[in-house]
C-alpha cells in the first residue's frame, strides 16, 4: 500500500508539472547596469575628507563639512561664492572619457545652500579644457535642506569628446558670510 500511495503522488505531481508548463513567447529584458562615471561622488577616502579626482583653480574657494545626506558617508564639499570672473575659477571639476556614439545619462547630486549660496550642478561636453566645452545642463541648487538634483540627457560623441562634471559655487557682486554651496553623491552615469 505504501508503494501504491508512492507512485499515485508521483503521477499527480508529474500531471500538475506537464499541464502548468508551456512555452512562453514573453522575452525578459533586463535593464543594463547603472555605471557611475565618477569615482570619488562622496568627497572621502579611507573615511577622511578628499577631493581626489577633482581638479580645481586657484580661486576656488572650498572646504568640507562634517556632515552629508543620508548614504552621503561622513562628509560633504561645501563652495563659497566668489566675486565675478571666469566659470571655471569657481568650480571643482571632474573630467570623464565617455565612449564614442549615442548614448544616454544622468547627472546628479545631492546639495543644498545657505540662504544667499548661489551654486550650481553643470556638466560641459567636448574636447580640450573646460573653457572651449559646451555647457550642456546647468542645474542651480536652490533649496537650503538636503536635495536630490537630476537631469537625463542624451550625448553624441562623435570622435574623442569627454565630459567635466563641475560643482559651482557662483558668483555674486556682494560677498556674504553664509554663500556656500553643499555637494555630495555627485553622479554621472551611463543608463544604457
Amino acid at each position: 500500500m505504501k508503494n501504491s500511495n508512492k507512485i499515485v503522488c508521483i503521477i499527480i505531481a508529474l500531471l500538475f508539472v506537464s499541464t502548468g508548463c508551456e512555452k512562453s513567447d514573453d522575452t525578459v529584458i533586463v535593464p543594463p547596469l547603472v555605471q557611475n562615471l565618477i569615482t570619488n561622488y562622496s568627497f572621502e577616502s579611507a573615511e577622511d575628507p578628499s577631493i581626489e579626482g577633482w581638479t580645481f583653480r586657484d580661486s576656488t574657494i572650498y572646504s568640507f563639512y562634517p556632515g552629508a545626506p543620508v548614504g552621503g558617508g561622513n562628509y560633504s564639499v561645501i563652495l563659497r561664492t566668489v566675486w565675478r570672473g571666469p566659470f571655471s575659477f569657481n568650480s571643482l571639476m571632474t573630467k570623464v572619457a565617455i565612449p564614442v556614439g549615442a548614448h544616454r545619462y544622468r547627472l546628479s547630486c545631492w546639495a543644498k545652500r545657505l540662504p544667499y549660496g548661489a551654486g550650481f550642478l553643470a556638466l560641459f561636453v567636448g574636447s580640450g579644457n573646460v573653457d572651449s566645452m559646451t555647457t550642456t545642463i546647468r542645474i542651480p541648487i536652490t533649496d537650503t535642506v538636503w536635495t536630490f538634483y537630476s537631469k537625463d540627457t542624451v550625448i553624441i560623441n562623435q570622435d574623442s569628446d569627454s565630459i567635466v562634471v563641475a560643482l559651482h559655487g557662483g558668483y555674486s557682486n556682494i560677498q556674504y558670510p553664509d554663500d556656500l554651496t553643499f555637494f555630495d553623491l555627485c553622479k554621472f552615469e551611463k543608463l544604457d
